[in-house]
Formats: structure tokens, sequence, C-alpha cells
């Protein structure tokens, strides 16, 4: 597994952004990020997932 401190980083069905993973749940086909401080379900899209990275990091 890897996991990135800072940028952007690509683990299969992975992506690791500034220290988060936004991974694709198959099951309820929503996007799930887990973050330093929280876990944040059931995003219907990548770039809702991306831009609630990125906020959390500001």
């Amino acid at each position: 597994m890897i996991e990135a401190k800072s940028g952007v980083e690509f683990d299969g069905n992975d992506i690791w952004l500034n220290g988060d993973l936004i991974s694709k749940c198959d099951v309820e086909d929503k996007w799930l990020v887990f973050g330093d401080i929280d876990t944040k379900s059931g995003f219907e899209s990548l770039e809702e997932a991306i831009k609630f990275c990125l906020e959390q990091k500001q």
C-alpha cells in the first residue's frame, strides 16, 4: 500500500491525495475518503471527494 504525504499517488483503484485515501466503494457505488481526522463517505462523484480532501487541508 502507498501512503502519499503530499501530492497524488495511484495504487490500483485507490487514490492518495495529500495523505488522504480516496477509494471507490463498489457495493454502494460511492466514493469514500479516509483522512487524517475523519472518515467521510457517500460522495456521488470523484470530484466531490477530491474537493472535500482539498478543503480539509486549508
